[in-house]
């Protein structure tokens, strides 16, 4: 605080104070931009996901796979 009154003087404080205020907003919503982008990706990469297996069992069609791998060598 000192450091701002000496290296800005008492008459720029307040512009000081709304500039850092201002910035301060920007970050926020900036931030809350890229969260709620990452949350709408998840979200749609979880849909497809489901979407993908519905219907299937992914474990079972890999174990099937590898069985019929198997037979396939032999």
């Amino acid at each position: 605080m000192i450091f701002i009154l000496l290296f800005f003087g008492a008459e720029s404080i307040p512009k000081v104070a709304k500039s850092a205020g201002k910035i301060l907003y920007q970050i926020r919503n900036a931030t809350d931009d890229i969260k709620r982008d990452i949350q709408n990706s998840s979200n749609n990469i979880r849909k497809d996901i489901m979407d993908q297996t519905k219907g299937s069992n992914p474990i079972k069609d890999l174990k099937d796979d590898i069985e019929d791998s198997i037979k396939d060598i032999n």
